[in-house]
């Protein structure tokens, strides 16, 4: 099983503290938009926004490497900000295939809408 999640430190505690959400059962997972948008608060550049997307979502390392690299070189700061994150948790290049090619959480969210819709229609 795969958690995605949008590294919410509670959900992060429970994830590493937990004794039976642990591989080879299950993984966890950071949503790419979140990173992205956390990245984009600290770096504010929109273009490297979209870099760190295509880095995140890229599935051939070779590929992956070579965007990275642009983002090297266009923001050493940028390139280390995302170098310091896990690459397994946020790339679908290093995710194994856990993720069978969902890299964000905007499914549960919008579940998640269309059941608090309900309950407010009780």
């Amino acid at each position: 099983m795969c958690l995605i999640s949008d590294r919410h430190g509670g959900l992060i505690k429970a994830v590493r503290e937990g004794p039976d959400f642990v591989s080879p059962h299950g993984v966890h997972r950071y949503c790419l938009r979140y990173v992205c948008s956390n990245f984009n608060s600290t770096i504010k550049n929109m273009v490297l926004k979209d870099l760190c997307w295509q880095a995140g979502s890229e599935y051939q390392l070779r590929k992956f490497n070579r965007i990275m690299d642009e983002i090297k070189k266009q923001d050493v700061k940028a390139f280390a900000y995302l170098d310091a994150i896990n690459k397994e948790k946020w790339t679908a290049s290093h995710d194994g295939g856990w993720r069978c090619g969902i890299l964000t959480t905007n499914m549960s969210e919008c579940i998640n809408g269309v059941l608090k819709g309900l309950a407010a229609c009780r």
